[in-house]
């Protein structure tokens, strides 16, 4: 942790804090997924999609006593992952929620609690390689352009950096699941996050004169059972996020006139499990039936010069 950092409070006023922080005994009705789960399941499916934990070309970096930083670490499961494969480097992972850290880590990895959007608390010119994996929905639209310079600041010349999320909305959702995700947009949108993070990541990244061609490179997640074992996990991951989401926003969904049954507000807003349970129920349908999808894009580059 940096110089005279406190640890931060749960706000709940990010999209993520929310989510990832309500307790499974808040709403045991729900009978909902513990948040380390929810973090590993995440993480497994990302690495699954990418087919890897990484696409940048930093496998030299890896093989040496490389210095490696990850803004958004969660838990930490990406930077111990990491770590366990490659010994040599040293892994810092920063997060601005409240986590609580495993006590037992492989001992090349660091991990502190800072609120990046205060800035990186690291000199110029430390870090190898920087990744920011998952955290579209948690910065403001306006505050990214800083935290990528931060990045870049702290980046040594012939450093990587590599920048990765999910599209806001997924590809071939149905009716049903269009009420809830565009319910989450529009709530993203009223906190000024952006929904169209391939494009604001590329465009963010050209603007920094010091890093050479950005590589965009993308990735299809499939939802369902229609996916295979992966889809199934995807699935699983969102119904534990819808939940949550339904619990606490589902008297603000405002229904569009698509032929969904008025009475999906009102079970919604009563919060019992069986309704809830309907309604995700008919979400799943639609991803076997629209062969629903989520494309993930990544975005790295190599530092040239220090500004």
């Amino acid at each position: 942790m940096g110089a005279g950092q406190s640890r931060p409070k749960p706000t709940g006023s990010n999209f993520t804090d929310m989510f990832l922080n309500v307790s499974p005994t808040q709403f045991d009705d729900l009978n909902l997924m513990p948040v380390d789960d929810k973090i590993n399941l995440r993480h497994c499916l990302v690495r699954e999609v990418l087919d890897g934990n990484f696409l940048a070309p930093i496998n030299d970096l890896l093989n040496n006593e490389a210095k490696i930083l990850e803004i958004g670490s969660g838990l930490g499961i990406w930077c111990c992952d990491m770590a366990s494969s490659y010994k040599k480097p040293s892994f810092t992972g920063i997060d601005m929620f409240p986590y609580d850290f495993p006590t037992v880590k492989n001992s090349n990895v660091q991990l502190e609690h800072y609120n990046v959007l205060n800035g990186l608390p690291y000199d110029d010119l430390t870090f190898d390689y920087v990744s920011v994996r998952l955290m579209a929905i948690d910065i403001p639209d306006d505050k990214w352009p800083e935290l990528l310079n931060e990045c870049v600041r702290v980046l040594k010349v012939n450093g990587w950096i590599e920048v990765m999320d999910a599209d806001g909305e997924p590809n071939c959702d149905g009716p049903w699941t269009k009420i809830v995700n565009r319910a989450i947009r529009d709530h993203l949108i009223s906190r000024k996050v952006s929904i169209n993070v391939a494009t604001k990541h590329y465009q963010n990244l050209r603007s920094l004169p010091n890093l050479s061609d950005i590589t965009h490179e993308s990735r299809i997640m499939k939802i369902g059972k229609w996916g295979g074992k992966i889809g199934e996990l995807s699935s699983q991951y969102f119904r534990e996020l819808f939940k949550v989401f339904l619990l606490l926003f589902g008297n603000q969904i405002k229904l569009n006139g698509e032929g969904i049954d008025g009475k999906i507000k009102d079970f919604i807003r009563r919060g019992r499990r069986k309704n809830i349970d309907d309604f995700l129920s008919r979400v799943e349908v639609e991803y076997e039936t629209h062969k629903t999808y989520l494309v993930h894009h990544v975005f790295y580059a190599q530092k040239l010069y220090q500004l």
